[in-house]
């Protein structure tokens, strides 16, 4: 029932955004380096990753030297966490995030444009890897299973917080810097190899550098 809910209210957001937008939006392919944590974990590291995904640009308010739009996105997203000398142990975790984010974009020159935005994400988790070692397995750590007659799993899907970010734009050419900050404590029943302890609450935090090109 959550699931459909979240899915609900991210169509009815999508739809009104087209609805209230002044100017055909444009679409925004972008990858890159992500790093993340776990808050609450610790003695853990920064578990290094990869981030890509596709954003619509809708712009609803153009001053000339300022446009304003709102940036709706679906991203594939590698967080977790590292622990140990050399991080030998390494929890990746692999979620499908949809930022919505508002986006003020300033003209340098003719040719170059400077950017901030920030706004609220969810994400769910698709799957993960752990990394023991030399020894690396492929695992969904987001899927319940069954113990003693009691359902768990070691994290939670559902993820939620806030993004913010800034960049540059040179002939559609964009390159960005960014951070997620996670809201919700996405650990339950926590059962996975980590040296170090688990906090009460553990939440997921990330910061990414990416290239991107507008179409």
């Amino acid at each position: 029932m959550m699931k459909k809910i979240i899915l609900a209210a991210i169509a009815s957001t999508v739809f009104a955004i087209g609805a209230m937008a002044q100017y055909r939006p444009s679409v925004i392919v972008s990858a890159g380096y992500q790093g993340a944590n776990i808050s609450g974990f610790n003695d853990s590291k920064i578990a290094s990753g990869a981030r890509a995904g596709v954003a619509l640009d809708f712009g609803v308010l153009n001053t000339g030297a300022m446009e304003l739009s709102i940036q709706p996105g679906l991203n594939f997203s590698m967080k977790g966490a590292s622990f140990g000398e050399k991080e030998n142990v390494k929890n990746s975790l692999y979620y499908v995030d949809l930022p919505i984010l508002a986006n003020l974009r300033f003209g340098v020159t003719d040719d170059l444009n400077a950017f901030v935005n920030a706004g609220p994400y969810l994400a769910y988790g698709v799957g993960g890897s752990a990394k023991v070692g030399d020894n690396k397995n492929k695992t969904n750590p987001f899927k319940e299973t069954t113990i003693a007659g009691k359902s768990i799993r070691a994290y939670n899907p559902f993820d939620w917080g806030l993004q913010v970010g800034a960049g540059l734009e040179y002939q559609r050419v964009m390159l960005s810097v960014g951070a997620q900050f996670g809201m919700y404590d996405v650990t339950h029943n926590y059962n996975l190899p980590v040296v170090g302890e688990v906090g009460d609450t553990n939440k997921n935090s990330a910061f990414f550098v990416t290239a991107g090109y507008r179409f």
